[in-house]
């Protein structure tokens, strides 16, 4: 009888090894799956803002036209302008900024100044917009 428990007891710890080996192999792939999921969603939000200009870019609106683009709310246009201005300046380049603020809206720096200024008043806009850049545009 205690040859018999025992051998039940080294199953039990045997499949409990298992057990948590299977536990740590889930975790990290989880860990690789979430990582993965961060990576693509930066991505597919870079697509998004390069998509904007481009439809910005093609489509420009001419009296009576219709667009089947969504206006962007003034803060949104805003940040998207900066992310855009932000990326160019990382790589060096000076010039074209007005060519994006006017895609996105606005007609001069001033025009554009008041809306990132009442943007930026809300709570954590001005981080999320930088976290936005620095995964976008490293």
């Amino acid at each position: 009888m205690d040859v018999e428990l025992e051998d039940l007891r080294g199953r039990w710890l045997a499949a409990e090894a298992a057990l948590l080996k299977a536990k740590e192999q889930l975790r990290s792939q989880r860990t690789e799956l979430d990582a993965t999921a961060l990576r693509l969603g930066d991505h597919m939000s870079g697509l998004e803002v390069r998509l904007a200009g481009c439809e910005a870019r093609l489509q420009p609106l001419e009296v009576g036209a219709v667009t089947r683009a969504v206006p962007l709310p003034v803060e949104d246009r805003a940040a998207r302008a900066f992310e855009e201005i932000e990326c160019l300046r990382r790589r060096g380049v000076e010039e074209g900024y007005d060519e994006i603020r006017g895609r996105w809206g606005f007609t001069t720096a001033e025009a554009w100044s008041d809306a990132w200024q009442s943007a930026v008043r809300k709570d954590g806009f001005e981080r999320d917009v930088r976290a936005r850049i620095d995964r976008l545009c490293p």
